[in-house]
């Protein structure tokens, strides 16, 4: 009796200060499965071989962002309900992932984080972006139905992108009985008005919207085509593509003609076509169903043409300690590629050929690279 009346009288365990961030709506329980699986994950996370994975922090475009690999992140963190929670709620499984990194970054490696230039603006919700998710490898033309809901990972050439535009994420409504004030989230950038006001007493359905108020991200829409060759059964059909849709970071990572690899999230969109329900050649007043579109929801992009990779950096740094090459380029050469890891999504590729061309012409035409620039373009004016 007495140990559990004990039991009984111990203190509950602290809310994360990272649950609010990305569960607002939820009470946190200590038993629920997303606080288990982030007590899990955050296990994992306070290790050294931890702290590499989140040290990679940017702030991009004011907003923290974190690209994870997967397979890095199996090596200290095999855990079968982060792969069954990616697989069955894809959304909930991410938000745990997120709300781990948030407290390994923020609070367990707190000290550490001080430090980097891209946490500077201290805590607040982060995204991360999840790569080389190899359970959800498939090709653009096995998308069905069936992966509706799902994580999809898909490589192909972008043929087509949209200019960038404004979506809106929420806004508030007022209230034209009572006057309060009520926020709404906009799914997907749809219009979608509260239906009943939540001040107590009142039963108001009717909402006066406040377009000042409305939140918008950055968004944009390309074309993805699978690439030739790429899946051996498909030879001599033409090429299948898929709509993606970029969010905020993500916006401007890539142009026409680069091949990337994007994972996200499998989604569908009412195309406003229609066909009768009834057999072909008979007048049928029967209701009509509707067409769908499938289309990816991009949770990450990963572009070819990126120029630098661990590896990259790794055989650049032996080389400079091993001396095959002149000192100085090689560590001009790392400070290049260092830099274009660190910058914005939307900042110029190139590769190592590209970085050695650069140093070679500005040391052979230092002060005058503008004047032989101008004239390479079109030599037969200038």
């Amino acid at each position: 009796m007495q140990a559990r009346q004990r039991a009984s009288s111990a203190p509950a365990p602290a809310t994360p200060a990272a649950w609010s961030f990305y569960f607002p709506d939820s009470a946190y329980v200590a038993q629920d499965r997303r606080a288990l699986l982030i007590t899990e994950l955050l296990g994992a996370l306070q290790s050294e071989e931890g702290w590499n994975i989140v040290k990679n922090l940017q702030s991009v475009q004011q907003e923290y962002v974190l690209q994870l690999d997967y397979q890095q992140l199996l090596q200290i963190c095999d855990s079968p309900d982060l792969a069954a929670a990616l697989e069955m709620q894809p959304l909930e499984g991410l938000a745990c992932l997120q709300a781990a990194v948030h407290e390994a970054v923020f609070h367990v490696h707190k000290q550490r984080t001080a430090i980097l230039p891209a946490a500077a603006e201290g805590p607040a919700k982060l995204a991360v972006q999840l790569t080389n998710y190899t359970p959800s490898e498939m090709h653009i033309r096995q998308l069905k139905s069936s992966s509706i809901g799902k994580l999809s990972t898909l490589r192909g050439t972008v043929t087509r992108m949209s200019h960038v535009r404004p979506l809106i994420v929420d806004m508030t409504f007022t209230c034209n009985k009572c006057g309060n004030s009520v926020e709404a989230s906009m799914p997907d950038g749809r219009f979608t008005p509260p239906t009943r006001c939540t001040a107590e007493g009142c039963k108001g359905r009717s909402f006066t919207p406040e377009r000042s108020t409305a939140r918008c991200i950055d968004w944009q829409k390309l074309r993805l085509q699978e690439l030739l060759g790429a899946d051996q059964q498909a030879q001599g059909k033409v090429p299948r593509s898929v709509e993606v849709e970029l969010k905020q970071n993500l916006v401007g990572s890539c142009v026409v003609g680069d091949v990337v690899t994007v994972l996200g999230l499998v989604k569908v969109l009412a195309t406003g076509d229609s066909k009768p329900s009834g057999p072909p050649g008979i007048k049928n007043k029967a209701a009509k169903q509707n067409l769908f579109l499938i289309y990816l929801d991009a949770l990450s992009v990963v572009n070819s043409k990126r120029a630098v990779k661990p590896s990259q950096l790794q055989q650049l740094q032996q080389q400079a300690e091993g001396g095959a090459t002149d000192e100085r380029v090689l560590q001009e050469q790392l400070q290049l590629q260092r830099q274009l890891t660190a910058a914005a999504p939307n900042m110029p590729d190139f590769t190592l050929k590209d970085l050695q061309f650069i140093l070679t012409f500005t040391e052979a035409y230092e002060g005058d690279q503008l004047r032989q620039l101008v004239a390479a373009l079109c030599p037969t004016i200038y």
